[in-house]
């Protein structure tokens, strides 16, 4: 399923006529061995669909995934289920796209034909066993310090690492092993995706409340801009005074943000006049 837009598809699935359809796809996505279901009332349709497997491509820019994306969309699982991969920069630009590069386009799709002839049930070699425990240890540690907003996406990551694992079996000759190699590969990958969705949260703010989007704005207008005054802050985040009154009453309350002369800080970033002060006091 390729959803050229993402932020469309979202869209789509929010609407008063599709009510249920993120539920339907989070369940085919979860592969039962089959899916049924019936519509109509005097009528009754019944629609089966047998050992369903669905993978979900697309792409959007990052305001408009930000937009699309609510909390409870990552909580009830259905977000969680994705592997998010950002472009934070362009390294390349081209008046004409080239061509796409044969070899590299060879190369998956001989591995994915590869897969296609593996049958069986795939086991980790001792070491390779003993390496994931000790990365997944690692790895559930760490999801308890993340955000409670993307923290559903690790327990996923972990599940995906297998998946790594047994393709990478696959892909060099190893099945039906799982090589500590393997092993090595597919915790590197899940890590690696870990820090998307760490950034995502960090820098964007993936999933959070629009309270907590606006707070994140200005917190961000005041890093970058030490010192600014109360009514060019208000102005740099085009913000109702409403809100941004309870937003400057909450981050100065829990003193994230500082006053000091004519401006604002972030507590981090005070003048060190103001840190000495605050030494002899105490």
């Amino acid at each position: 399923m390729i959803a050229y837009e993402f932020k469309s598809l979202m869209s789509l699935l929010q609407r008063d006529y599709n009510v249920g359809a993120q539920s339907i796809l989070t369940e085919l996505y979860d592969c039962p061995a089959s899916y049924i279901r019936k519509t109509g009332v005097n009528e009754i349709r019944e629609f089966r669909i047998e050992q369903p497997h669905l993978s979900i491509l697309g792409a959007s820019t990052m305001d408009w995934l930000l937009d699309a994306i609510k909390g409870k969309d990552i909580a009830g699982g259905f977000m969680a289920r994705f592997i998010f991969i950002s472009a934070t920069r362009k390294t390349k630009s081209y008046a004409i796209q080239p061509p796409s590069d044969p070899n590299q386009k060879a190369t998956v799709i001989n591995d994915l034909q590869a897969c296609l002839h593996c049958s069986g049930e795939l086991a980790y070699t001792p070491d390779a066993r003993r390496h994931y425990e000790g990365w997944y240890a690692s790895f559930a540690r760490q999801c308890d310090t993340v955000g409670e907003n993307v923290r559903a996406f690790f327990p996923r990551l972990t599940t995906y690492s297998h998946k790594f694992a047994m393709l990478e079996s696959v892909v060099n000759n190893h099945f039906p092993q799982i090589t500590l190699d393997d092993c090595k590969m597919a915790c590197m990958i899940a890590d690696n995706l870990a820090l998307e969705v760490i950034k995502l949260s960090e820098e964007h703010n993936i999933g959070a409340s629009q309270f907590d989007k606006d707070r994140s704005k200005v917190i961000n207008i005041i890093k970058n801009n030490p010192g600014i005054d109360r009514r060019l802050l208000m102005s740099n985040s085009h913000l109702r005074a409403r809100i941004f009154g309870e937003i400057m009453d909450t981050v100065t309350e829990t003193r994230e943000v500082v006053f000091q002369g004519t401006g604002f800080y972030l507590s981090a970033m005070r003048p060190i006049a103001n840190v000495a002060n605050k030494v002899r006091e105490n």
